[in-house]
């Protein structure tokens, strides 16, 4: 079979994973790479701006912002090795400092999702937006829909924000209402879960984006190192998902033409249950429907009616083949 034009799209998020060690997050760039990723995100966030002091996510975010040197250092090297980069972003300043430096994309997370004014910032810049709704009401994603008007750069994802998310919170239904309800906008899912099977569920959904935590050690604690994938992971999960799309192939309802060889070698034909002298009409009674080793010109029981009563202009001997050339032309 002919591999899809339009791949899924492989996010290896390293978000925080990095710990905030310019290094380690160069290595896990790479890592990613090696690994089959699309692109690597990270989150760049000013904890000052985005949470309350005291909290566990004000302390750990306070320890993992880079400088916007080490962040030119990061997207430069991505750009050299070819893999796309981009980032979550929590504020308008952090997307301009992310935006000198040509980001594929940028993320909204669930969390900032209902930050309509960080939607329309973006969409004033015209790059690709990817939007997690997994904390929206449904008539908070109309309010993005009214935001973004014409502007359909933009990808929705299906998400749970809950680490780890376990099966029965997952809700991936939700994918069918979210293709319908946005059926001008490209779907995807962000998994926080600990195994291939809600990821490959998204994927046999039609989710075209696929965004998966990754690491360089699972066993560390905090951060999202829980809920992540190592190098080898990762690689494994990019097989599963191709050959998922491989298994998908095409709307076969569509076009059967692939199966041209197959339905000649399966379905059933006209054959004749007994002796069809020549100028007889040909009755109902006068047929068997089975395989045959040739069905070229042979008649489908689709369309019998059409020759049904219609006169046969040679002998047919029992067993043979009723062709479409057997029969006298009006």
């Amino acid at each position: 079979m002919k591999k899809l034009k339009k791949k899924v799209f492989l996010i290896a998020e390293v978000g925080i994973n990095h710990e905030g060690k310019l290094n380690k997050c160069l290595q896990m760039i790479k890592s990613a790479k090696l690994a089959g990723a699309d692109a690597v995100k990270l989150q760049v966030v000013s904890p000052s701006k985005s949470y309350e002091k005291g909290t566990k996510s004000f302390k750990i975010f306070s320890n993992v912002c880079f400088n916007q040197e080490q962040l030119k250092k990061i997207f430069l090297y991505a750009k050299k090795i070819n893999i796309k980069i981009f980032a979550t972003c929590d504020t308008e300043e952090n997307i301009k400092k992310i935006q000198k430096f040509n980001p594929f994309a940028f993320k909204i997370s669930s969390g900032l999702a209902n930050n309509i004014y960080l939607i329309k910032f973006l969409k004033k810049i015209k790059k690709k937006i990817i939007i997690s709704v997994g904390l929206l009401k449904k008539k908070e994603i109309q309010n993005i829909l009214n935001i973004l008007g014409n502007y359909k750069n933009v990808v929705f994802m299906h998400s749970v924000s809950r680490y780890p998310t376990k099966n029965y919170d997952l809700n991936l239904n939700s994918i069918d209402f979210l293709k319908s309800f946005l059926k001008d906008y490209d779907i995807g899912y962000s998994d926080h879960t600990t195994t291939d099977d809600a990821i490959l569920t998204a994927v046999s959904k039609g989710c075209g984006y696929i965004e998966k935590h990754f690491t360089y050690d699972k066993k560390r604690k905090n951060f999202d190192h829980l809920v992540s994938y190592e190098k080898d992971e990762f690689k494994e999960l990019k097989k599963r998902i191709s050959k998922i799309e491989e298994s998908l192939g095409k709307n076969v309802f569509l076009n059967n033409n692939f199966q041209r060889k197959e339905r000649s070698l399966y379905l059933r034909y006209i054959v004749a249950k007994n002796k069809i002298d020549k100028n007889t009409l040909l009755k109902f009674n006068d047929v068997n429907f089975m395989r045959v080793k040739n069905s070229n010109k042979a008649i489908e029981p689709t369309n019998l009616y059409k020759f049904l009563n219609k006169r046969v202009k040679i002998n047919i001997k029992a067993g043979k083949i009723i062709k479409i050339n057997d029969f006298k032309k009006r």
